[in-house]
């Protein structure tokens, strides 16, 4: 059995994955930049790993999520 954390860090980089292949509305994809932000301050290897693939995935939506700020 995972970790609550571990299972629940999963479940958000999964929703952003899912994000990133529908039509995503303004609002879900700022709480994805958000979720995003904190796996790449995460100690952990494996979350900065997530956020770089889930920021890519943002990008490739759209370039302006690749902005600082």
């Amino acid at each position: 059995m995972l970790p609550p954390a571990l299972a629940g860090n999963a479940l958000v980089y999964e929703c952003i994955k899912t994000l990133t292949t529908i039509h995503p509305s303004p609002v879900l994809v700022a709480g994805a930049m958000e979720s995003v932000a904190r796996f790449l301050g995460a100690r952990e290897n494996n979350l900065k790993y997530a956020g770089i693939d889930a920021l890519t995935r943002l990008v490739r939506l759209d370039p302006k999520h690749a902005q600082v700020g």
